[in-house]
């Protein structure tokens, strides 16, 4: 039997939800929340859910659809709760997903003198590929025994294959422009297909999985230091702090239910022109593990200590302004 515990990222929502009845749409959900399961072990995992339950079984009101999800906070009655259509099929929706996935894979082996494929094997932490990152061939086979060429050589030269970036691209030679057919593989380090990105026409269905969300129980709460599994590589991480709505917004979303059920606001410390600017990003649950002040980069600590102890009130705003601007300081004169 599936053990979804498998599907979810983090030790801490795991470790959470370790007691936790999913309900069999609950878990496709949090199947395709899962950046780190390869590609293959989702396919099993949505097969093994079709072959045990059945409609009725599918069917939960702990679901919604992201579409639905009407960002309008002011105007809207706080009581109104987006109700998923009665007559969708989950049990098509994860066929369909399903039968997607696995054509777009078998697509690598179609023969077609029209076709390039583009392998990628590089060290590219900015995920900005260039024409030498990249080998071209005939066939799938091909591109996929240079990737494991490379990665032996990387090895051997006592390299970190986690840091790399590696995929395979097919695309034709020449299209026409309503004729975009580019399929791309990613791989993790172990040569193993995590995602791929296919035409939007090769999907036909109404509704795919990554439309619905779902609520997610968590131990988290606002103002604590979080790491965000952000790939399928253990480096694939950055930090920040867990940010908050407004009290009076944040009891709207807990009425109506939607996408704030499993995702977060992440506030978040960048370098700009050699200046350390606060940001945020948006990041699921299933995402988030708790991390120590001594776990945080070192350039990024300070301020995000300085955010952490301001969104649990244990800082006035004045001292806030004053370490801020000591940062900002630092940060004009090069220190």
């Amino acid at each position: 039997m599936l053990n979804i515990l498998d599907f979810i990222d983090s030790k801490d929502i795991r470790e959470y939800n370790k007691d936790t009845k999913f309900t069999p749409i609950e878990q496709a959900v949090l199947i395709e929340l899962s950046q780190k399961a390869v590609l293959s072990k989702k396919i099993d995992g949505w097969n093994t859910l079709l072959d045990f339950y059945s409609e009725e079984e599918f069917q939960s009101e702990n679901v919604g659809r992201l579409s639905e999800c009407n960002l309008d906070y002011p105007n809207r009655n706080s009581t109104e709760k987006p109700e998923t259509d009665k007559n969708i099929s989950f049990i098509k929706i994860i066929s369909d997903t399903v039968s997607t996935y696995e054509s777009v894979l078998d697509k690598r082996y179609d023969k077609d003198d029209n076709v390039i494929y583009i392998a990628e094997f590089s060290e590219n932490p900015e995920y900005r590929v260039t024409i030498d990152d990249c080998r071209f061939f005939r066939d799938y086979n091909s591109a996929y025994e240079y990737l494991v060429k490379c990665r032996n050589e990387y090895i051997n030269d006592g390299l970190d294959v986690s840091n790399t970036n590696v995929s395979i691209t097919r695309e034709k030679f020449y299209t026409s422009d309503n004729d975009d057919e580019i399929y791309k593989y990613l791989f993790n380090s172990n040569l193993e297909i995590v995602d791929v990105y296919y035409p939007c026409r090769f999907n036909n269905s109404e509704y795919f999985i990554s439309d619905f969300y779902i609520s997610i129980p968590h131990p988290f709460k606002v103002g604590d230091l979080v790491k965000v599994i952000n790939g399928c590589e253990e480096n694939d991480v950055y930090y920040g702090v867990l940010g908050g709505l407004k009290e009076e917004t944040e009891n709207m979303h807990r009425d109506i239910g939607d996408y704030t059920d499993m995702e977060k606001y992440i506030d978040v410390v960048y370098e700009n022109n050699g200046k350390m600017c606060y940001g945020h990003q948006h990041a699921v649950l299933t995402q988030l593990e708790r991390c120590t002040a001594e776990e945080l980069p070192e350039k990024e600590s300070e301020m995000l200590l300085l955010m952490s102890d301001a969104l649990k009130r244990n800082i006035s705003a004045e001292n806030l302004l004053q370490k801020y601007s000591h940062n900002i300081d630092l940060c004009n004169k090069g220190e």
